[in-house]
């Protein structure tokens, strides 16, 4: 009985064990030497590159509230659990709408889920298209990764 007890006790100790790690989460970097895509650091630099008081990469006409409309409709049409559709946003205040498509499924990019998209965006012009990838930081929230414009099939 004694030896099983002292056996118990050395395997129970072993949880105790701690080893060097090479890299903290301080010093991890992309092979671009940017930070992981989820990282404030990053979603700061990509939104300081946005014109003063511009709220989304697509289109400088679009307000806070287009763009928090327009995220929802981004999250709920990216989300690799959904069903993969259109997914139409409007704001009936400032009269802009777009949509979000998901093109093809999911796929990893550095243990980020990103996405292929196709948008619309009208925001007082003609309706503005673009193509891009997205990146989930979390559940519902994606970040756009590039939104470049996009020729719509005749």
């Amino acid at each position: 009985m004694a030896a099983v007890c002292a056996f118990a006790a050395m395997l129970s100790g072993a949880c105790s064990i701690t080893m060097p790690f090479e890299k903290t989460a301080g010093s991890l970097v992309g092979a671009d030497g940017e930070p992981p895509t989820g990282s404030i650091a990053l979603r700061a630099s990509r939104e300081a590159a946005l014109a003063p008081g511009q709220v989304s990469v697509f289109s400088p006409k679009l307000d806070v509230e287009d763009w928090r409309r327009a995220r929802a409709a981004l999250a709920t049409a990216l989300d690799p659990q959904g069903n993969g559709g259109h997914v139409r946003w409007e704001n009936p205040e400032s009269k802009n709408k777009g949509s979000f498509a998901p093109i093809g499924n999911a796929f990893l990019v550095r243990d980020d889920i990103c996405r292929v998209y196709v948008a619309m965006v009208a925001a007082g012009d003609p309706e503005q298209w673009f193509q891009g990838t997205a990146c989930r930081l979390s559940a519902n929230e994606w970040l756009i990764k590039d939104a470049m414009p996009w020729k719509r099939p005749a």
